[in-house]
């Protein structure tokens, strides 16, 4: 009875904000219809999806998991990030404008999705990427947390804390050879590791772009926890031009 009083004032407190500053399409700005999240239809049907999870192992993979010392068991990209493009909005607006919505419902979306394919019938837990404490508090909430949660939400599977960033770090992109290698090099600890062992652990981040930082989370469950299975899924892959 109160669920649904309170489901009845949300609903009449959304419609009124949709008449007030109606929402609008993250990607093209168009006005969204009534129920529609996030992008229009045409924008939701022309999402520029990766599909390589169809295949396993794939272009993920072969670019950045084929050097490592542990075994990556299966990985997926939900779309690509063509730096510019309109739907570089959605990973912009998610990551530095508040926009929680945007990574939970794609994330969601997204799983859904990969349901159908078997994807997550051996997967045991999922681990967001970390932040450094001091960048959480400053921001107030973990992107790569917030993809995960929509993951968990469409599957039932556990949402873990075990993988933490012990330090600060400089972004990626502005690093090459060497240097990025030691920017994330003893960047990562597990706690209670005997929590994850046997499990089979999804990794979950919002873009993969050199792949280093994914890759030393990978490096340091399998040195901690060497039981463990690991698969890697991510909301986009960055294409370059």
């Amino acid at each position: 009875m109160i669920e649904n009083i309170a489901h009845g004032v949300r609903q009449s407190l959304e419609d009124l904000l949709d008449v007030i500053a109606p929402r609008r399409c993250a990607v093209c700005g168009s006005p969204l219809e009534n129920g529609v999240r996030v992008m229009c239809i045409r924008c939701w049907m022309n999402l520029p999806e990766t599909k390589c999870h169809l295949s396993q192992p794939n272009i993920l993979h072969d670019k950045l998991f084929v050097s490592l010392d542990c075994r990556v068991e299966k990985a997926g990209a939900f779309m690509y990030y063509v730096k510019g493009s309109p739907y570089s909005r959605l990973v912009k607006l998610h990551k530095f404008n508040y926009r929680m919505d945007i990574g939970r419902l794609l994330g969601h979306r997204y799983a859904s999705d990969l349901m159908t394919t078997g994807f997550f019938d051996d997967i045991d837990v999922v681990l967001p990427m970390p932040m450094f404490f001091l960048k959480f508090m400053w921001k107030a909430y973990n992107h790569a947390e917030e993809i995960a949660k929509g993951i968990c939400e469409a599957t039932g599977l556990p949402l873990g804390d075990n993988l933490r960033m012990v330090r600060p770090r400089p972004a990626q992109k502005f690093l090459k050879g060497a240097a990025r290698a030691l920017n994330v090099s003893h960047l990562f600890s597990v706690i209670h590791p005997e929590e994850l062992e046997d499990l089979h652990i999804l990794i979950v981040d919002d873009v993969l772009t050199t792949g280093s930082t994914v890759k030393a989370a990978v490096e340091t469950i399998h040195d901690k926890v060497p039981s463990a299975k690991i698969s890697v899924l991510v909301l986009a892959m960055s294409v370059y031009q």
